[in-house]
């Protein structure tokens, strides 16, 4: 197994005398990386750190810190760890449990690598996650964006296994004959990714047994026009700020909107995972439409997934703002569809008084009603 081409096409190799920070759980792909960067690092003249968080989910949790610690003291690889109650952050942050322990994680990678010194941080993921993560969009339904998977790089965020199928990763393991810890969850059909895995991937594979290689070729062609195209969407973007002229977004070729109000999503703190064309068609809609004016649809609107996504339409702006944390977690907001085949979405319209009035929307083909335009609010003498 050779990784040094892809992370030299891609830049993820530190300088000598660099560290890269590489996050490992104690599971066979995150061990085999670890193994791969220290004896390239020795040969290369870096560092390769381990960081490891324990989220407090599972009662092997703690085996997990063991195993990683013990396995790092016997060749002498600097360890990082830190615990974090992901469940209680959930509430904290209004987040989901699997998006909570994800930010949980990637903050302290971060902070970990802000206080050693480390250029890069390197993540497990290999060709397989990806194609997974390809096919789980696509069934979902998403965009070109959706279907590029899981970038090579992200900032200083690294995956030198992402060329790399799992066959070559399970080899590696037996060939070095390196011990791992296995998540009990993983085989857990519940999930859909397990479900995917483990019943469906083996039938793909039956069909072509080079299905992850050319699902990943394809999300690399994907990956560089979604570039380009986002490229051209970000021109018609103010540098800064999570709003958009009604006008310029109304101006711009319809291919190129949703880019654009993905593109302000991606600046606000709470991210945009489980966003949908959905909600994006709903987020461009709330535009002025030809016999409405902006004064008669002003007001602030609450595009509901997983509570955390409001719009502002203001002054000929359509403006993106995380929701109040208050009203993420009423309880009658509605969390399901009301019918299968429906797809949830909340209107949420401020009255003068502070209170809410909530509109169920139900998203049907082939597009979303029309928000209703709101009554003129008399003018005081």
């Amino acid at each position: 197994m050779d990784l040094t081409p892809w992370m030299e096409r891609w830049h993820m190799l530190p300088e000598k005398g660099g560290v890269i920070l590489c996050a490992v759980s104690g599971g066979r792909d995150s061990i085999c990386l670890l193994d791969y960067l220290h004896t390239l690092g020795q040969e290369r003249g870096f560092t390769a750190a381990a960081g490891h968080l324990n989220h407090l989910m599972r009662p092997t949790a703690q085996r997990d810190e063991d195993f990683v610690r013990s396995f790092c003291a016997r060749r002498d690889i600097p360890f990082y760890t830190e615990r974090a109650d992901v469940y209680a952050l959930c509430g904290t942050w209004g987040l989901t449990v699997e998006e909570t322990g994800r930010r949980a994680r990637y903050e302290f990678l971060q902070r970990t690598a802000e206080v050693i010194g480390a250029e890069k941080i390197a993540t497990a993921h290999h060709q397989n996650d990806l194609a997974e993560t390809v096919l789980l969009q696509l069934l979902r339904g998403t965009g070109p964006q959706g279907l590029t998977g899981i970038p090579p790089v992200r900032g200083n965020i690294v995956r030198p296994l992402l060329d790399t199928p799992r066959r070559d990763i399970e080899r590696y393991i037996a060939e070095h004959e390196l011990a791992y810890v296995t998540d009990e969850t993983n085989g857990d059909t519940a999930y859909a990714r397990n479900r995917l895995r483990l019943e469906i991937w083996p039938e793909l594979e039956g069909i072509n047994p080079r299905a992850a290689e050319h699902i990943a070729c394809t999300a690399d062609i994907l990956r560089r026009e979604d570039a380009y195209l986002d490229a051209l969407a970000a021109e018609r973007l103010r540098s800064t700020g999570t709003g958009v002229d009604c006008e310029a977004l109304l101006a711009a070729p319809e291919a190129l909107r949703p880019r654009m109000l993905r593109l302000l999503l991606d600046r606000l703190p709470t991210g945009r995972k489980d966003l949908g064309a959905v909600h994006l068609t709903a987020l461009e809609q709330l535009a002025p439409l030809e016999g409405i004016t902006t004064r008669q649809m002003m007001g602030e609107y609450i595009i509901y997934y997983q509570g955390k996504i409001a719009a502002e339409l203001c002054d000929d702006r359509l403006l993106v703002k995380p929701v109040p944390a208050a009203l993420a977690l009423l309880p009658d907001a509605p969390q399901e569809p009301p019918y299968p085949g429906a797809k949830p979405m909340l209107l949420v319209e401020e009255v003068d008084d502070g209170a809410f009035l909530r509109e169920l929307l139900v998203a049907m083909e082939p597009e979303l009603p029309a928000p209703k335009p709101k009554k003129p609010m008399a003018k005081k003498e």
